[in-house]
């Protein structure tokens, strides 16, 4: 079958996206079929094998339409432009939307927020409805499209994130190259933080736990996913005011393949996540145990989060950033995470690898 991703990112950018488009792609190929990555222009990005980039989505509609695939799988959150291609395309092709929780679940604030939250809502709801298959993250999510939206089950398919193990898995002995490489001494702790500005709270994170990024034990290490836009840019300016008296290296869209070297230094992963996203597992978390990290989180009481930690005890949650901080204090002083690198990495290659992912998401072709 002729198949084409559409996803607001791709390789080389660093994200969900990215990682999802990644292993659909893969997972294709080896079964036979052919698949083509539409993604959107932006400034500095390196070229990737097999991702055609476009200036908008009206150039992604009409390229699609000209390739006449079997079907389109659209990537990425409800938005305006996934809105808008999916309700073009769904003329001339079969429609898979991949999509992620409901993103303005969050109090609305004053009247236009409220507008703003009503014309969402009416546009997921619509795009569900066009939609010949479902893809959800999460049980939680896939629930909520069978009973709000009347979505019949038999289109429904519950596909979670997953880490590709073999790609960030690092070894013992590059740990200790690559340390040695970036000058990072024996005694020091490495906190890691890969991800976007603009849905994380990730300035709070800096901003509560400072005094201990300043500290000459800790370093951190941050790569960032982002689309250049002028938002993030201010952003990743901040945090860079903020971590001026800090030992730190910041990096922006590194590609996939590249992070294994990164998760290989580090300790400790962290995952400051917002409080009205109760429904998300974020992949971080699961590449963080691939790699070997203990897992620090800032996440809400009752949500998807802190199910999972419950289940699978990867590291630590945490409802505030008070107690959040007290704890990172208290582990960087002991140093009570390295017991975790063998078995997180374990949990991870035989839990949350892809492989039983590709096994589901190929039998939706078949």
């Amino acid at each position: 079958m002729k198949i084409i991703i559409i996803s607001p990112y791709a390789e080389p950018e660093l994200g969900a996206c990215s990682n999802r488009v990644n292993w659909m792609t893969q997972t294709l190929k080896e079964s036979g079929h052919s698949p083509f990555v539409y993604s959107y222009k932006r400034k500095n990005l390196l070229e990737a094998t097999g991702v055609e980039r476009f200036e908008s989505q009206y150039e992604i509609i009409k390229k699609t339409k000209k390739e006449k695939p079997d079907w389109a799988i659209i990537v990425g959150p409800i938005g305006n432009g996934t809105f808008k291609i999916a309700t073009e395309l769904r003329k001339t092709t079969k429609i898979m939307l991949d999509t992620k929780e409901d993103m303005n679940k969050k109090k609305t604030k004053g009247l236009v927020e409220f507008i703003k939250n009503q014309v969402y809502q009416t546009r997921r709801k619509k795009q569900f409805e066009i939609a010949d298959h479902l893809l959800f993250l999460t049980e939680s999510d896939k629930k909520e499209a069978e009973t709000r939206y009347r979505v019949k089950k038999e289109n429904l398919t519950l596909l979670p994130n997953g880490t590709r193990s073999e790609t960030i898995n690092p070894k013992e002995s590059q740990r200790e190259k690559e340390r040695k490489k970036a000058g990072i001494k024996p005694q020091q702790t490495i906190l890691i933080y890969t991800g976007t500005v603009g849905d994380e709270n990730l300035i709070e994170y800096v901003k509560n736990n400072i005094e201990i990024i300043e500290k000459p034990e800790v370093y951190s290490i941050f790569v960032i996913a982002s689309d250049g836009n002028q938002e993030d840019q201010n952003q990743i300016t901040k945090i860079s005011e903020l971590l001026q008296n800090a030992a730190h290296l910041l990096m922006q869209n590194i590609p996939y393949t590249e992070i294994g070297k990164y998760y290989s230094i580090s300790d400790i992963g962290i995952c400051p996540w917002p409080d009205h996203l109760k429904t998300s597992l974020p992949v971080k978390i699961l590449d963080y145990m691939s790699g070997g990290l203990y897992l620090f989180c800032k996440a809400p009481d009752n949500s998807e989060i802190s199910k999972f930690f419950f289940d699978h005890e990867p590291g630590q949650r945490f409802s505030n950033w008070q107690d959040f901080n007290q704890a990172l204090k208290e582990i960087i002083e002991k140093k009570e995470y390295s017991e975790y690198r063998k078995k997180n990495r374990k949990k991870a290659e035989n839990i949350f690898d892809f492989k039983w992912q590709r096994k589901k998401f190929i039998s939706l072709f078949d």
